[in-house]
């Protein structure tokens, strides 16, 4: 393969490009931002130290990030954390090669799996590396867990394809080890076995041999399993890793997973209208599907159907090949399909780094079909050059978003805000939008010394009237910042009322209750916070202020 002049032109055009496409995620004012960059980076003990008492506790199961268990993801972030003395340029660099050599593996995969077809390979290298639905994975430094599991996987994968055609035990041994790391940075790594038999059935290693096929993977099954099981318990001691499996019929589920699937596909050939954060649809109930997901839905059936049915009546390489793309995006994506549903987003860009392989083979595939019928290799060729370039700019751009806060919650406003009306002569919400938007924009503000600009942003939850204790307590906390002590007791009863005892609401509430002559009622909320937190020295401290002015009454 080296050897090959197209093969190494080809890589080296994809390498030029994605450096150019994803150059502006080194601007110096680039930060970190207000969404899972505090809990794996800004402010993570585990992340302070590359020491190996440090190490080791990055390997214990019950050191745990983010309700998620990938220590080698976070022994990355600790080295670029030191390297770069916690600066967003060390964190972008590690991101960044990372794709690259991510980018390159991808060639290799679809060149060995397709018996050395330079063109698909390329195609599908080419767009990984620069599909604007992957600019999230590299651009955001808590993404790094996609970049560094996908590089573990890619080698298990091109080591299997190696084991199978050489037979020689020991790429299977790095196909199991290079698995392993692959869970280490990510649990989304446990689905590789099953689609190691996809491989199997594409290279006809079935035929009749499908019980020595999954006794041969025994080894693999097992460290599926036991991070499969591993994630399972750790996501069930912590609520916010809980997921729903509750509000949801199962049948509604698998629409939203094969609706999921259809926008995926759709963003796959117009990458437009990308978001940071896609909610479900404003319509959509326990009770109710918008008639456009059942729809979608049945596309994505019919269509799949229709393939199968296709390649059955008439089976070929190409088909054939197809066919094990659809099924390796299928297999790759089914953790993320929301088939269980997970928090409030119905998709993700991020949830497409591994799982679009697949569809850029099955693309490639209609590609070298509709080759065929024009009759020109080289305008394929082109057409693949020039959608690179394309996409390639439209990732550039991209990569502003994730530029702070402020541009990443205000780019996810922009797409879904808050819309109100007024019904009977009652303001009501007429668009609903994204919670987290505004509630993290918001607190930016306030991080900010912008408090005019948060107590807008954070308004707009009370006027909702949403459900989300945070977004009160940060609120409080501009009134509160604002002199505005009233109207912080208020937003600060607010975020009480909705959630389980939120001490650090009682103890703002006090000092505000404290600060506009109400030491009375201050002691009733520090005693309060007191009894889950008795030695705590800021509220003794705001206690003793208390007592004091009721003396001196």
């Amino acid at each position: 393969m080296w050897r090959n002049p197209w093969t190494l032109g080809s890589m080296l055009f994809v390498v030029v490009l994605t450096v150019a496409a994803y150059w502006p995620i080194f601007d110096t004012s680039k930060e970190f931002v207000n969404w899972d960059d505090d809990k794996y980076i800004v402010g993570q003990p585990l992340v302070a130290s590359t020491s190996s008492q440090n190490i080791k506790r990055m390997f214990d199961t019950k050191s745990t990030v983010a309700a998620n268990y990938h220590p080698l993801t976070m022994l990355t972030l600790a080295i670029d954390a030191k390297r770069g003395k916690m600066t967003m340029k060390s964190f972008m660099q590690t991101n960044l090669a990372l794709h690259v050599v991510n980018a390159i593996m991808v060639f290799m995969f679809i060149y060995l799996l397709t018996d050395r077809n330079v063109v698909l390979a390329f195609l599908s290298s080419l767009f990984f590396a620069v599909h604007p639905m992957h600019v999230e994975s590299v651009a955001w430094a808590s993404a790094r867990k996609d970049v560094l599991y996908t590089l573990f996987y890619l080698l298990a994968l091109i080591a299997y394809l190696r084991y199978v055609d050489t037979g020689k035990l020991l790429f299977f041994a790095i196909t199991a080890l290079t698995f392993l790391l692959s869970c280490l940075s990510k649990p989304m790594a446990v689905t590789l076995p099953v689609l190691l038999l996809a491989i199997d059935a594409f290279r006809g290693r079935l035929g009749g041999h499908l019980k020595r096929a999954v006794l041969e993977k025994i080894p693999l099954i097992a460290i599926s399993m036991y991070f499969g099981l591993l994630t399972v318990s750790i996501q069930a001691a912590v609520s916010s890793g809980l997921v729903d499996t509750t509000t949801y019929t199962q049948w509604q589920r698998i629409i939203f997973a094969l609706y999921a699937v259809l926008q995926y596909c759709i963003k796959l050939v117009l990458p437009i209208n990308l978001s940071a954060y896609y909610p479900y649809p404003s319509e959509l109930t326990p009770t109710n599907i918008p008639g456009f997901m059942i729809a979608g839905a049945g596309c994505v059936v019919a269509a799949v159907a229709a393939l199968l049915v296709y390649w059955r009546r008439r089976p070929g390489p190409r088909i054939t090949l197809a066919v094990f793309g659809v099924a390796f995006y299928l297999i790759t994506a089914s953790l993320v399909l929301q088939g269980v549903s997970v928090g409030g987003a119905s998709i993700a860009d991020r949830y497409t780094y591994v799982p679009y392989v697949g569809l850029f083979i099955a693309l490639g595939v209609v590609l070298e079909h509709l080759c065929d019928i024009v009759g020109s290799k080289r305008l394929a060729i082109g057409l693949v050059c020039a959608a690179g370039i394309l996409f390639a700019g439209i990732s550039r751009e991209r990569t502003s978003v994730w530029k702070n806060s402020e541009t990443l919650w205000s780019d996810v406003i922009r797409q879904f805000p808050f819309e109100f009306g007024t019904t009977a002569g009652t303001e009501v919400v007429t668009k609903r939008g994204v919670v987290y938007a505004y509630s993290n924009r918001g607190i930016h503000y306030i991080r900010t010394d912008r408090l005019e600009k948060a107590i807008a942003d954070l308004s707009i939850l009370y006027r909702a009237r949403v459900h989300h204790p945070d977004s009160f307590r940060a609120l409080g906390v501009a009134f509160q910042l604002n002199s505005q002590h009233p109207r912080a007791i208020e937003a600060f009863t607010i975020a009480i009322q909705q959630g389980d005892i939120d001490y650090q609401a009682y103890r703002a509430r006090g000092a505000s209750y404290l600060l506009s002559g109400q030491p009375e009622r201050a002691l009733e909320d520090f005693a309060i916070v007191l009894q889950k937190q008795p030695g705590d020295p800021l509220t003794q401290q705001a206690v003793g202020q208390a007592e004091a002015m009721i003396a001196s009454r």
